[in-house]
């Protein structure tokens, strides 16, 4: 990494401990205190009240929270002088753009389901990256596994307190300083102004929340503050009470789940900029560990890989006419569109996903890396190439298929999962002729085609070309209609 991106990369750089009696900030205080409204909303806006944020046929509340923990997030980083690395803007656009694609994407799609797995993923992955707490010096890499495992079952975990500690733990060093000053009364009077304010500042809101619940118990307690207090406590009312209002399924159960979203979300941004545990993954005995696996003698991963290759070609040859018969359009004799589709097509999918696999394996354990090792490069060129090559078929099939009877979610969802992992495999014929940061690549590209993929309203698209196509009726009338609707 050069010198000029290395800048990027905050004060306290992943893999060094960050200092744990280092004071709380101010920030440290307000974010704490905006995190609660970040984990309620994150409840009440996905979960809670979704039909408040329809207009028409959008759903704007996915859109809404994913705005505002990336803003309140950002503003934490901006204010602990944490600047941003330069790769985290693609996360932070993947993020808010897979947002955007919720909003017109059915909540009984398939496609919502991957969308808000994608989302979460993407949102909190944005939060390591801007921090530079990525292990391969704040930027995707080869350890990205392992950042995955620092991301989701360390750093939030260890972290889980500090939103707690926080918001009391600067108040009190605010109290401590002004003490240990040395001041006369004037200032030990001053020394109680925070601690006065931070807790009106807590009575109000209990109030907010108290006093709605006092009005509609007793009418006649409520008619003590209608006169001059009336506008006040109907807006209240409306705004936390009302049918759409904030509180309006407010329950025990839901302040717990707000509260632990709150906990964990913030405990994940603030150990971030902090560098708190973000260091017990590190990557100086990743890489010993890596050189010690590397026992593998070069002609037994030749075998392995040359077997594999003599297998895949035997079957091709075999069935050479079965299989590229759906380039020519031509179905095999005896098989629907449906049958020929679906008999080994999740297969062919299946060994294109292993063979990935084996060869991610085989690099890994060889004594000698596939530039100084020509038997290994010859074998990671067959098996690519022949894995393109059934993936290939496999997508000529699924086209067939669609041709024949249209597009639903999960064909075109097929279809993008088929040209990412085929890109990978280009990728890996390219990287045994010169150097390609193949993690990097694969991580990227995949973010992009499923957020392009995303931002396109495809249920209503599907249904539309279904409809001028005369598709809508052919499943269901076919003799293998439980096969059709599979896809």
């Amino acid at each position: 990494m050069n010198s000029a991106a290395a800048q990027n990369i905050p004060s306290v750089p992943a893999g060094k401990p960050a200092d744990r009696s280092a004071p709380y900030t101010p920030a440290d205080f307000l974010f704490s205190i905006l995190f609660l409204f970040v984990g309620w909303s994150y409840w009440h806006i996905l979960f809670g009240s979704a039909d408040a944020f329809l207009i028409g046929n959008l759903n704007l509340g996915v859109p809404l929270f994913t705005v505002i923990f990336t803003a309140v997030s950002l503003a934490y980083m901006l204010f602990s002088r944490i600047r941003p690395t330069a790769e985290s803007w693609f996360w932070l656009a993947v993020t808010l753009l897979l947002g955007t694609g919720a909003a017109h994407t059915p909540a009984s799609s398939i496609l919502n389901d991957f969308l808000m797995a994608a989302l979460h993923f993407s949102a909190v992955y944005w939060v390591l990256c801007a921090t530079g707490r990525l292990l391969g010096r704040g930027r995707t890499s080869d350890w990205i596994l392992f950042d995955l495992v620092n991301l989701i079952f360390i750093i939030p975990w260890v972290n889980f307190g500090r939103q707690i500690t926080s918001f009391f733990g600067w108040i009190s060093q605010k109290v401590r300083a002004r003490r240990t000053a040395g001041k006369q009364k004037a200032g030990k009077k001053k020394s109680r102004v925070l601690p006065v304010l931070a807790g009106i500042l807590a009575a109000c809101l209990c109030l907010l929340i108290v006093m709605p619940l006092l009005f509609h118990a007793d009418r006649r307690f409520e008619a003590l503050f209608s006169d001059s207090f009336g506008l006040f406590s109907a807006w209240i009312n409306r705004l936390f009470w009302g049918e759409h209002g904030l509180f309006a399924r407010f329950s025990p159960f839901e302040a717990v789940i707000s509260l632990l979203v709150s906990l964990w979300l913030f405990g994940l941004v603030h150990g971030c900029i902090k560098a708190r545990h973000t260091d017990i993954i590190r990557t100086e005995p990743l890489r010993k560990a890596g050189k010690q696996l590397r026992v593998a003698p070069n002609v037994t991963l030749a075998v392995i890989l040359f077997a594999l290759s003599l297998i895949y070609l035997l079957f091709i040859g075999f069935q050479a006419s079965y299989l590229f018969g759906a380039f020519a359009g031509k179905l095999p004799a005896g098989f629907s569109h449906a049958e020929y589709a679906r008999n080994g097509f999740f297969e062919l999918c299946a060994i294109a996903a292993v063979n990935l696999a084996v060869l991610a394996a085989v690099n890994l354990i060889s004594r000698k890396q596939h530039r100084e090792n020509k038997l290994l490069t010859g074998g990671n060129i067959i098996v690519s190439a022949l894995t393109l090559l059934l993936l290939v078929t496999a997508a000529s099939k699924m086209g067939l298929y669609m041709q024949a009877y249209g597009l639903t979610v999960k064909r075109l969802l097929v279809m993008v999962f088929l040209v990412w992992i085929a890109a990978v495999f280009i990728c890996i014929l390219v990287l045994q002729f010169r150097p390609l940061p193949l993690t990097r690549i694969a991580a990227f590209l995949g973010a992009v085609l499923f957020t392009v993929f995303c931002l396109f309203p495809i249920d209503s698209l599907t249904q539309k070309y279904n409809l001028r196509y005369g598709h809508i009726n052919q499943e269901v009338s076919s003799v293998s209609g439980e096969i059709h609707r599979s896809f």
